[in-house]
């Protein structure tokens, strides 16, 4: 059970209501779970280990980055006593960038400046990230240098750290409206998968155009097959295949049709096919799934 404390801004802010800690991060046995009122923006700048937010545990490796509002409690832990996990973590009220937003103490507050003027979606800002591939290498960069100008404190030191923070924090919001581009497209994708799932279920045993199934998502004909195999790991041909298969096996279960009958019924052109796919569907064939129906039905009654 982690102890809980409040971390008040004057443990961090001298005059200024900024600072940026790198931090080895204890084991969990260590850490302690905490708040503050302060805006705090952690990233993960190498090794593995658990980050705790409001009771929800994440598990964290290098590039991945969260934004911790005033009163929200969180820690961070690392795996065991050999692994290492270090962190950055930027520590701020909103008015560190803008005096007007004193009042103000959470990270979506910022896009009201007039420094962030831009329309971005605040709804958003709530999540984590994982930056990757350039955009972490980027990222990097820029709090190193946040960081070395606050540990070297050269004359004029605030007013680089202020604009280095005006950078990061577009940066950050446009991490976050990629995320969500990238999100509203896979949503589409699933949306029409789903739709098109649908449509095979009601219409599997009269078969499918590929070109009438790529008009119905306004997609072309390999663009489909490619999202479709993405998204359901199967083919649509073999998706349609389990959907009769599945059917036929019904049809075997609770009625006394003949087996070519239900073949034909499920939308086989011939029984040799049927038997085919069933066989490898199933690991066994029509007939033997029959039987062994009807064996357990009578080894029940």
């Amino acid at each position: 059970m982690f102890r809980v404390e409040k971390y008040p801004s004057s443990k961090y802010f001298e005059e200024d209501q900024f600072s940026i800690v790198r931090f080895e991060e204890f084991t969990k046995e260590e850490a302690v779970y905490h708040y503050h009122d302060f805006v705090e923006i952690c990233y993960v700048y190498s090794g593995t280990g658990y980050h705790l937010v409001s009771d929800k545990t994440h598990k964290v490796s290098k590039g991945d980055l969260f934004i911790i509002n005033y009163d929200m409690t969180h820690t961070f832990y690392r795996e065991n006593d050999e692994e290492k996990l270090v962190t950055y973590n930027i520590l701020f009220t909103p008015s560190f960038l803008d005096k007007m937003l004193i009042d103000l103490n959470d990270f979506s507050s910022l896009t009201m400046s007039y420094l962030f003027k831009d329309n971005w979606n605040t709804d958003i800002l709530q999540e984590d990230l994982k930056l990757r591939g350039e955009d972490q290498a980027d990222f990097d960069l820029l709090v190193n240098r946040i960081y070395n100008e606050y540990t070297l404190r050269k004359k004029g030191y605030i007013n680089i750290i202020r604009a280095y923070m005006i950078e990061l924090i577009i940066k950050i919001l446009r991490y976050f409206n990629c995320k969500n581009e990238d999100e509203s497209i896979q949503e589409k994708k699933v949306m029409a998968i789903d739709s098109i799932m649908n449509y095979l279920q009601t219409h599997y045993s009269r078969g499918f155009d590929l070109n009438e199934l790529a008009l119905k998502c306004f997609f072309s004909k390999n663009y489909l097959c490619k999202i479709f195999k993405e998204i359901t790991g199967i083919t649509i041909t073999e998706y349609m295949q389990t959907l009769r298969i599945t059917e036929a096996s019904k049809l075997l279960e609770t009625t006394d049709k003949k087996i070519t009958d239900i073949a034909m019924e499920v939308g086989f052109s011939d029984y040799k096919s049927f038997n085919s796919v069933f066989k490898r569907i199933k690991g066994i064939t029509a007939s033997q799934y029959r039987n062994s129906i009807l064996q357990k039905s009578r080894e029940i009654t």
